[in-house]
């Protein structure tokens, strides 16, 4: 028997809505993007660590050590199919389970600051047209990042007459975390870093003066958990995006991060530094954007960089000066430096010393 509802979400027999018109761009649309995305990436970097946090149950049953498969092309498909369009933080995994089957594992991630009533009845409908396509298991999983208390969808229930259909998925509701916020603070799980930027965002965005020391906080955990170098970049560009503060108080930040976390492990700490400032200079759209964040660096390993070092730096196109953000930690000398301007054709008439 199924387990007896906390409460209905209860829908007659009706078909089917045609495909929902696209979005207008707006500012709060674009912003969702932008989460969608970043969900999406988090998922695809930290997937088994995400499931041991927050669904601890069913990552005990998955063979971690065979890997698994991200189907992106194929959640955009029946993303369509189902007519909710491709913006959405929704994830489609091949995973397999220590009993040496296949499975498909669904997740959901409700990112919108408004409670959905249609959220169930969206889980349901994924998880059957994905079941009835590649005609294997389907588990559901919900992670609800929204600030509504009361907002928990856990199953979906359709009933009609003498008919009855009773749909239940996994449910975390992330706000539930600040009881366990010195559990989070505790954990050497990687995702762990991730669920605290989100709620120290949610609750302190306009508390930017707060929001800024978090960040510096939040950062430091990083660096003493003792990760590698990959999940170190990828973690500070996660909690960078995720933690926006005010121009002002970003370049407090920046300072603050720059002149604390610059120490003996130079390799591990600047590279996520190299890659955010090779980032955020691209999206400015400017030359000067990149040189902002990577001139810095560049001193530090190299020394003071010369008036004419710094025009031929200047010189270089948006596409060069991404191609030297990604060549700076294996640049050992400024000679290094110099050789490879030389070798992108820009004459250099500064010291090799």
């Amino acid at each position: 028997m199924p387990r007896q509802p906390r409460s209905a979400n209860v829908q007659p027999d009706k078909p089917k809505p045609a495909k929902r018109p696209p979005p207008r761009p707006t500012k709060k649309g674009k912003a969702r993007s932008q989460a969608d995305s970043l969900w999406k990436e988090m998922l695809d970097d930290f997937l088994e660590r995400f499931m041991l946090l927050l669904f601890e149950d069913y990552h005990a049953d998955v063979a971690w050590d065979k890997g698994y498969l991200s189907l992106d092309k194929e959640m955009i498909e029946v993303s369509e199919q189902a007519g909710f369009g491709t913006q959405s933080a929704d994830k489609l995994f091949k995973v397999f389970l220590k009993d040496g089957s296949e499975s498909l594992l669904l997740l959901h991630i409700e990112v919108q600051n408004y409670k959905d009533e249609n959220f169930a009845h969206r889980v349901y409908d994924y998880n059957d047209l994905i079941g009835r396509k590649y005609n294997l298991d389907v588990e559901s999983f919900a992670v609800l990042s929204d600030p509504e208390p009361n907002f928990r969808p856990s199953f979906y229930l359709r009933q009609r007459k003498r008919k009855r259909l009773l749909f239940e998925f996994e449910m975390v509701k992330l706000l539930d975390w600040w009881q366990r916020w010195q559990e989070l603070e505790q954990s050497d799980n990687p995702f762990a870093l991730v669920v605290m930027a989100h709620l120290k965002m949610q609750k302190l965005k306009r508390r930017p003066i707060e929001l800024k020391e978090v960040k510096i906080q939040l950062i430091r955990l990083l660096f003493e958990r003792g990760f590698s170098r990959e999940y170190v970049i990828k973690l500070f560009r996660t909690i960078d995006n995720m933690v926006k503060l005010p121009p002002d108080k970003e370049a407090e930040f920046q300072t603050q991060v720059r002149n604390e976390f610059y120490g003996e492990d130079k390799i591990v700490r600047l590279s996520s530094f190299e890659l955010q400032a090779q980032e955020k200079g691209l999206k400015q759209g400017r030359q000067e954007g990149m040189l902002t964040f990577a001139l810095p660096w560049i001193e530090q390993r190299f020394g003071s960089v010369e008036p004419e070092l710094k025009q031929q730096l200047e010189s270089l196109s948006a596409t060069q000066l991404q191609e030297l953000g990604q060549q700076l930690l294996s640049l050992s000398s400024k000679t290094d430096l110099i050789n490879w301007l030389k070798s992108k054709d820009v004459l250099v008439a500064a010291s090799n010393s």
